[in-house]
């Protein structure tokens, strides 16, 4: 196996045996060139057998059958020829230097540290995956080691699948949640307008007073009567029904103020249950926003959107072990969240949460010290998908109090401190190691 250069084209030779015997090289150069990317089949003399693309242009490199092929010619510099870092880096002009390996040799301020470093496959894992032979200080994310470049493709490969499947399930989960949203909205909309209209039933209430206080004046299959309302010298006329007595008459107007303040307390409880719904919806929203591969698919089995498992399945908790041994717990959706703080935590573990933002659960089982704050706090910001300085609550997890008859995983606490800091995910890599 050789490579032209520093270029993007590798040449593969193999040896197979003709029709008499006797042993014939092959080549197969694959020219790695983006849109342009070829697999060209040669003969030991260079000379074309097969093209996967083939080209005929005059003006350009002719590639078909029994042309003798011409390799690439390329105008860039040969970065390992360069023998010192005086010379202002420039993008576009190395030969091999991708977009990702010119911005990492801007940060290191150095073509040559960078392109010398040892061997040390590296997957990054954050919004977008990426992976090189060395790793990458420019990107942040979590870093996943490999013991050769072999392995390093394969474990891409497979990020990349499950990358693929978790978009699918969250567009599917996403899609939903805001139709639902919607429509609670709208809900909500609907029964303020009614709760608005049930609160108007002052001038029925006077009705029923005003009919009780003259019941005296009503005569028999009387349509209607009229009277005066003491509060406002108005006069007032008030309909009644010529089939029922004057007593059944006042029951009815009764009963009718005690139906519309049944109807208020009605709504006023639905109107609870909406907000409650849409702050859910909300939740499980942002929820999707910073979920991965199995969290996603645990929250498409909590919105019915995927057949719940079978057996019990414990839920993909993401763990770290900071520098003493202690262990960071971190749910990012309502089912590990209720898993890490209602089933693993005990009473006197701590409970980190985003003051006033729906985010991540964070449960730390050690004890605490201004350097282990900073540091749940900081897994706790990162995996809630903030990049600002945010408000931090902590507390001890027996000052936690699950709120009941909702969905989720909301809690609400007492006794909470407050802290601030940043998802600042290299301070994390440093003082602890993600362990799943």
């Amino acid at each position: 196996i050789t490579q032209f250069e520093s270029d993007r084209i590798i040449c593969l030779s193999v040896t197979k045996n003709d029709e008499l015997g006797y042993p014939k090289v092959y080549k197969l150069v694959f020219e790695f060139t983006g849109k342009t990317s070829n697999l060209i089949i040669l003969d030991e003399a260079d000379i074309i057998i097969e093209a996967y693309h083939k080209h005929f242009e005059i003006d350009s490199r002719i590639i078909s059958p029994n042309v003798a092929y011409a390799k690439l010619e390329s105008t860039k510099v040969d970065p390992f020829s360069i023998k010192s870092d005086d010379t202002t880096l420039q993008e576009n002009i190395y030969e091999g230097v991708s977009k990702l390996l010119f911005s990492e040799c801007c940060y290191a301020s150095s073509l040559l540290n960078v392109i010398n470093r040892k061997v040390d496959p590296t997957l990054i894992a954050s919004n977008k995956i990426n992976f090189y032979c060395f790793d990458l200080l420019h990107l942040k994310g979590e870093r996943i080691k490999y013991d050769d470049l072999s392995s390093l493709i394969e474990g891409y490969i497979e990020k990349s699948k499950l990358a693929s499947t978790e978009n699918a399930d969250e567009k599917l989960a996403k899609a939903y949640c805001l139709k639902e949203l919607e429509k609670a909205k709208n809900k909500l909309a609907k029964q303020a307008d009614e709760l608005a209209k049930a609160k108007n039933y002052a001038s029925l209430e006077r009705d029923a007073q005003l009919l009780a206080s003259n019941i005296h004046l009503v005569k028999p299959y009387q349509e209607e009567i009229k009277v005066i309302d003491y509060n406002t010298g108005e006069e007032v006329t008030l309909p009644l029904n010529t089939k029922i007595s004057p007593n059944e008459n006042v029951n009815f107007y009764f009963n009718k103020v005690k139906k519309q303040k049944r109807t208020i307390e009605a709504l006023d409880e639905q109107i609870e249950n909406t907000h409650q719904e849409i702050e859910y919806l909300e939740t499980l929203l942002n929820q999707i926003s910073i979920a991965t591969n199995s969290s996603i698919k645990e929250i498409c089995k909590e919105i019915g959107l995927a057949k719940p498992d079978k057996r019990i399945v414990k839920p993909a908790i993401t763990r770290y072990i900071d520098e003493d041994g202690y262990v960071i717990l971190v749910g990012k959706n309502n089912t590990q969240n209720n898993y890490i703080t209602n089933k693993l935590a005990r009473a006197n573990d701590y409970f980190f949460h985003i003051a006033s933002y729906p985010g991540c659960h964070v449960i730390y089982n050690g004890p605490l010290t201004e350097d282990k704050i900073k540091l749940v706090a900081s897994i706790c910001v990162y995996h809630s998908k903030k990049t600002s300085i945010m408000a931090v609550d902590y507390v001890q997890v027996k000052f936690l109090k699950k709120v009941k008859g909702t969905n989720g995983s909301f809690v609400t606490y007492t006794n909470q401190k407050t802290t601030h800091v940043d998802g600042d995910i290299e301070y994390i890599n440093a003082h602890a190691k993600l362990v799943n």
